[in-house]
């Protein structure tokens, strides 16, 4: 399957089915905040993605309210991805379990063994 990644702000309409879409939803840290098309949403299927960065609370919480108020209804993977050196990874997954989020935590190995 080909795929795309993304940070949303080209329209997903024009991509075409049967490409996959990982997309970025960025968040207050990243200084991009706001710039995911949010008309994207309707175009996400069950084999999609979705991907926040994690760096601070403050993404935490954004990318948590985000997802309870635009990602309710979708089917694709919502993906938390903790910023090495910010947030400690097993924190980040205290708090997604804390909080029963429909998510993932998707940590980057290569990055993790940086930290031995």
């Amino acid at each position: 399957m080909t795929q795309v990644e993304t940070n949303g702000t080209i329209a997903f309409s024009k991509i075409p089915d049967k490409v996959r879409i990982i997309t970025d939803i960025k968040t207050p840290s990243s200084g991009a905040q706001g710039s995911f098309n949010e008309e994207n949403i309707k175009y996400l299927r069950r084999f999609d993605e979705v991907k926040f960065v994690i760096a601070i609370m403050d993404d935490y919480q954004f990318a948590k309210s985000f997802i309870k108020k635009r990602l309710k209804d979708i089917k694709a993977t919502i993906n938390f991805s903790p910023v090495l050196g910010m947030i400690e990874p097993w924190a980040l997954a205290n708090l997604i379990i804390k909080d029963k989020l429909p998510v993932r935590l998707n940590a980057q190995i290569h990055r993790l063994a940086e930290f031995k």
